[in-house]
């Protein structure tokens, strides 16, 4: 997964403004990656672009050996359904689901699941992630953290080789932030490449790669 001279360009009132600025950056399997930045740097801009919910205005990104820049729209979503989960900072579940519920929603688009194979395919990934005792409760009778969890189950259901989190632990007390950047931890080493962006700083403690974003610049602090 690559990014090359990637440019995000916006005309406001006859103004061009420049969100992201020559960006390359390459992300392999089994690493954590870390992107910090203050408010309006370019990292939403930057993760939606990974995550397919955007375009860059110039420059090349690269999916298994493949340009997919100029991919058609039922491509990309064929690829954010098989091969991206994301994770953000409102959980986005629904309430009147169960966590089980919730976790299976992703697979009845997913024409490899057969109907009677969801729920034990649910019903496994939150247990992986420690919620065996929860399967049947609804969020609002889960902690943040634990909704953070369902979320993150959800995005894994389909086992994507992409995992994109956008501020994750924002709305989590500091035990379960700790909690939430070990599991993802623990699921990069799992063949995946995680990518979070975030403004805790937590997340040095657990990211293999750390990258700051400072004025749509993205440059490598540590590796």
């Amino acid at each position: 997964m690559k990014l090359e001279h990637i440019y995000k360009e916006y005309n406001l009132n006859s103004n061009k403004i420049i969100v992201l600025k020559d960006v390359n950056i390459e992300f392999k399997p089994n690493n954590f990656y870390a992107i910090m930045g203050r408010s309006g740097s370019g990292k939403s801009t930057l993760v939606n672009i990974l995550g397919l919910l955007d375009e860059a205005s110039s420059g090349n990104y690269y999916l298994n050996e493949k340009n997919i820049s100029s991919l058609s729209a039922d491509a990309k979503s064929d690829i954010i359904a098989k091969q991206i989960g994301f994770v953000f900072q409102s959980f986005y579940l629904n309430n009147s689901l169960t966590a089980l519920e919730n976790v299976m929603l992703p697979l009845y688009i997913n024409k490899g699941v057969k109907k009677e194979e969801r729920k034990n395919i649910a019903t496994s990934m939150l247990k992986k992630l420690g919620l065996s005792d929860r399967l049947n409760h609804k969020p609002k009778e889960l902690s943040g953290g634990e909704q953070q969890r369902v979320a993150i189950a959800r995005a894994l259901i389909n086992n994507p080789k992409i995992i994109i989190a956008d501020e994750p632990t924002g709305n989590l007390d500091t035990a379960n932030e700790i909690e939430i950047f070990k599991t993802l931890k623990d699921i990069s080493k799992e063949n995946k490449i995680v990518i979070v962006v975030s403004h805790n700083p937590v997340v040095i403690d657990y990211c293999d790669y750390l990258y700051e974003m400072n004025d749509g610049i993205l440059k490598e602090v540590r590796r």
